[in-house]
C-alpha cells in the first residue's frame, strides 16, 4: 500500500499520540484481519478494505497551493499516484477532481475551478465518504452473514467519530 510509519500521517498523529503505552499496533491489525475473516470476508475483500484505507490516508496528506483566490492547484507530494494504485482509480481523474467541481446545467456540466479552502472540504469529504461506504459494507457483510431469516440476528452499530 505504499504506506509510511503511522507518525507521518496527519489523520493518525492529529492527537499527537502515536504510541500507547501497552498497545501493539502489529497485534492489533492482526486481530482485525482474523475478525473480518471469522466474519465471512475473503482474503480479497480483506485486501481491498485495507487499500480503502491506504488511500484515504494518501488523500488526506495533500496540500493545496494558491493560484488566486478562487482557483489552486495540489502540491505533488506523491500521494496521488499512490491514493490512485491502492483505489484502482485514474490518476488524471483524481486530479482534476482535486481541484475543480462539476455543476450540472440545463445547457450541460459546467466546470468550476476551486479555492484552496474548498478544495480541502472536497478532499476531507472524499476521504469522510469512502470511510463512511466501508463502514457500512462491512456492516451489512457482517448482517448478511449472521442472517437467520427470520430477520432477528442482524448487527447494528453506533459510530459516534463519524
Amino acid at each position: 500500500y505504499e504506506l509510511e510509519q503511522a507518525a507521518h500521517y496527519r489523520s493518525c498523529n492529529a492527537g499527537k499520540c502515536i504510541d500507547i503505552p501497552k498497545v501493539d499496533d502489529g497485534e492489533d491489525y492482526s486481530i482485525a484481519v482474523e475478525a473480518m475473516k471469522n466474519c465471512g470476508f475473503s482474503d480479497d475483500d480483506i485486501d481491498s478494505v485495507w487499500a480503502c484505507v491506504a488511500g484515504c490516508l494518501h488523500i488526506y496528506m495533500i496540500e493545496f497551493k494558491e493560484i488566486d483566490k478562487d482557483s489552486c492547484d495540489y502540491i505533488d507530494g506523491g500521494y496521488v499516484p499512490k491514493a490512485c494504485k491502492a483505489w484502482k482509480a485514474d490518476q488524471a481523474t483524481l486530479e482534476k477532481e482535486l481541484v475543480t467541481t462539476t455543476m450540472p446545467t440545463r445547457d450541460g456540466p459546467v466546470v468550476k475551478k476551486l479555492n484552496t479552502v474548498k478544495a480541502a472540504d472536497g478532499r476531507d469529504s472524499l476521504v469522510k465518504t469512502v470511510y463512511d461506504c466501508l463502514f457500512g459494507w462491512q456492516v451489512l457483510t457482517i448482517n448478511a452473514l449472521t442472517d437467520s431469516g427470520t430477520g432477528q440476528n442482524f448487527i447494528g452499530l453506533l459510530d459516534i467519530f463519524g
